[in-house]
């Protein structure tokens, strides 16, 4: 076959051109408005590499990629969520209360003022927008494969030009089964 194990100084003229261009380098992060996530990830999730957030149960982990996904999208890139752990309506609730600043427990409960229902009908009409620009997509469906989902965002990237950021929460709960699961 073909020899694919290369000495490193083959790759020596790209790096050179990358450490030459901040730019270039900047490009190939994207932030996610988390300061205490990007800063040991230098600086945000690299591109078109696969970062598993893992945590114990109940840390936060879908709150965390909700911020993400909110971030992203208000400054235009284009996100899709796959969500099998949490319907898409609490997706969207979720994203709501926090950019809205309100507790969805305190909603629940009826602890919520009149100006505080102004900012949840605010956020509710940002987190509509969002998603008829072309900007926030989420998908709840449970019976979904990796290579649904991958079909999914190929056709996604084909109709929006590009798609910056997949989440796909939760790994485990997606329908693939194999013995190397």
């Amino acid at each position: 076959g073909e020899e694919t194990l290369l000495p490193a100084s083959e790759y020596a003229g790209e790096i050179w051109d990358l450490l030459d261009n901040a730019g270039a380098l900047a490009e190939m992060v994207l932030p996610t408005g988390l300061r205490g996530m990007d800063a040991p990830l230098d600086g945000g999730l690299e591109l078109t590499t696969a970062t598993v957030l893992m945590a114990r149960p109940s840390m936060g982990k879908t709150a965390a990629l909700v911020q993400i996904a909110d971030y992203l999208s208000e400054r235009g890139k284009v996100v899709a969520v796959f969500s099998k752990e949490t319907a898409g309506i609490k997706w969207g609730i979720r994203h709501i209360c926090r950019r809205a600043r309100v507790s969805w427990r305190d909603y629940k409960a009826g602890q919520v003022s009149d100006e505080q229902r102004r900012n949840l009908s605010a956020a509710l009409d940002e987190y509509r927008e969002r998603g008829q620009a072309g900007r926030l997509f989420v998908d709840d469906t449970t019976t979904q494969t990796t290579d649904d989902v991958y079909l999914q965002c190929d056709r996604l990237a084909q109709r929006q030009g590009r798609l910056d950021l997949v989440i796909a929460d939760h790994l485990r709960l997606f329908a693939d089964r194999a013995d190397n699961e």
